[in-house]
Formats: structure tokens, sequence, C-alpha cells
């Protein structure tokens, strides 16, 4: 069994429009939000093994936030194949930067990130599956637990058989509900 974390960069700035898109940052509330996704990564036991990276700037700099939550800083590893990637070039990527982690997380963009999302699971509370194949916004973090042994196996099977079960599901909106109720 392997976990796949998948996470969408935090909101980004369109206050440069000339800025090529790879190159926009964080928008004030994306910096609010990617530190509270990874607070939620550490309260609830979920830091993974490693965090694989889209080389555009606000995928490095919500990395660099969630990450200021971790006790301990997981491998960190920028791919410029992750920036705008389809669901097959994600699962080329972690098959051949997955290493022997037990949890990856991914942070990239849509809609590539939210169409694997919802190709990998089949399984987990009917409601957050709905949520998650409905719409994954800036911020959305799924959390995926797969029946494979290495993540080479990711390159072998047929999307369409997978059993993937979701653990976890949240977007901004369900943070800011959490952090009123505490």
């Amino acid at each position: 069994m392997k976990r796949l974390i998948l996470l969408r960069h935090a909101k980004s700035s369109w206050d440069r429009p000339d800025l090529p898109d790879a190159a926009r940052p964080l928008s004030k509330r994306g910096e609010r939000t990617a530190p509270l996704i990874g607070q939620l990564i550490v309260r609830e036991g979920l830091i993974p093994d490693r965090i694989l990276c889209s080389t555009a700037r606000r995928a490095i700099q919500t990395a660099k936030r969630v990450v200021d939550a971790f006790p301990r800083e997981p491998e960190i590893e920028e791919v410029e194949t992750l920036y705008m990637a389809t669901p097959r070039e994600i699962l080329t990527v972690l098959s051949d930067h997955g290493g022997h982690d037990g949890s990856i997380l991914v942070i990239g963009h849509n809609p590539g990130l939210g169409d694997l999302a919802a190709w990998l699971v089949n399984e987990g509370e009917a409601r957050d599956v709905r949520r998650l194949k409905d719409k994954f916004p800036t911020a959305a973090l799924a959390v995926i637990d797969l029946p494979i042994e290495n993540w080479h196996d990711l390159a072998d099977t047929a999307v369409d058989t997978w059993s993937g079960r979701l653990v976890r599901f949240a977007v901004p909106r369900d943070l800011d509900s959490e952090e009123a109720a505490s």
C-alpha cells in the first residue's frame, strides 16, 4: 500500500498580467491558505516521505509554506514535467521519482491533478468522493491510499482498474470552517 497526497497549488496572483504563467506568485489569499494546509497535514499525521513539486513559482511557494508547518522537512524535488502535467504524465513522474517512499505529496496544477484524483479514487466517504470529482479548487488536498507495492506499478496499470481509497479531501473553505470551530 502506498499513500499519494495530491495538492493543487494555493491561489495565485493575477496582479501582473505581463508575467509568464510559470512565474506567477501566490496571492495574499494563497499565502494565507498554504500554511493552513501544512497545519492540517501535521494535525492529521499525513506528513509525506517526499514531495514532488512543479517548477512553477506558485507551486514552489506553496510547498515552502506547507513545509514550514512540519516538524521535519521531507525531501522536496522540483520536477519540471509536473508543470501543467496530464494525469498520465503525473503517473510517470511518480513511477520515475517515487523510489521506496511510502507516501508522496505531489504539488501541481489543474486540470491534470484534479483529473488524476478523480481517476484514482473509487472508494471512500461518498460525499467527499463526489466533491473531489466535482471540483478540485486551488489548495485542494486529496489523500489517496493506493493498492500498490511499488511506485513503478503506476506505469503498468490501466487507470480504469484503480481502486484507490480517498482518506481525506479538504479545500480552503473547509479549513476556514475548521479554524472558526476551534
